[in-house]
């Protein structure tokens, strides 16, 4: 994608973030503009860090896509929303997306392939006890890598079932203001501090300081 990054006057710790700058970048990357209000300093911040770093979140046009998803109701290769039942989010609603990582991916693949591959540790070793050259044969592990693979990803991609880390947001009758990004992992903490800054931010002013990521 070709376009210019918003330019931020940044300290050793901080960064000071000019959202008129950011909701460019945030349109840039694909977001509706009637949802950039609705889409907290935090998350904006969130997006920019991990499209200049992938690690931090992930994929982030696997982000924006499911934002798109929920605010069109269409598109979505992730679960379907739910509320979080504990915790420090405890309340508000979470959508899963894909983070385009090998251990995401994994994830998925074991939870599609678990029981299959139970299943089928008894019928490769029936196979193998026929096969004369000591070899496990080429054909059957080409199969067996597509299914645990490509077809495991593309049949929960389809059905929308992938899991992944959080988009997390408030639901008022549909209305949904998209608050930050959120890991499986993340630790109760750091994850209240973020809902407590991304929901401040959304009624805030128009110029933030957010503290940067590591």
């Amino acid at each position: 994608m070709d376009f210019n990054l918003p330019q931020f006057s940044q300290t050793e710790d901080l960064c000071e973030v000019n959202l008129a700058e950011m909701d460019k970048f945030c349109l840039c990357l694909g977001l509706p503009e009637k949802a950039l209000d609705r889409i907290s300093i935090v998350l904006k911040f969130q997006l920019y860090s991990t499209y200049l770093n992938y690690k931090i979140f992930g994929n982030v046009h696997n982000i924006v896509r499911e934002i798109n998803a929920l605010e069109f109701d269409r598109g979505s290769i992730t679960k379907r929303e739910s509320k979080f039942k504990n915790g420090a989010a405890k309340g508000l609603w979470k959508k899963h997306y894909f983070d385009g990582t090998l251990a995401c991916f994994a994830k998925n693949m074991f939870a599609e392939c678990g029981d299959k591959l139970e299943k089928l540790e008894p019928l490769l070793q029936r196979k193998f006890a026929h096969e004369k050259s000591g070899y496990f044969p080429q054909e059957l592990s080409s199969k067996i890598a597509r299914m645990i693979s490509d077809k495991a990803y593309l049949s929960r991609a389809r059905r929308g079932a992938l899991t992944g880390q959080y988009i997390v947001f408030s639901n008022s009758n549909g209305l949904r203001n998209f608050i930050c990004l959120a890991r499986h992992d993340e630790l109760h903490e750091a994850l209240s501090k973020m809902i407590e800054a991304g929901l401040s931010s959304l009624k805030s002013v128009r110029t933030h300081y957010y503290e940067l990521p590591n």
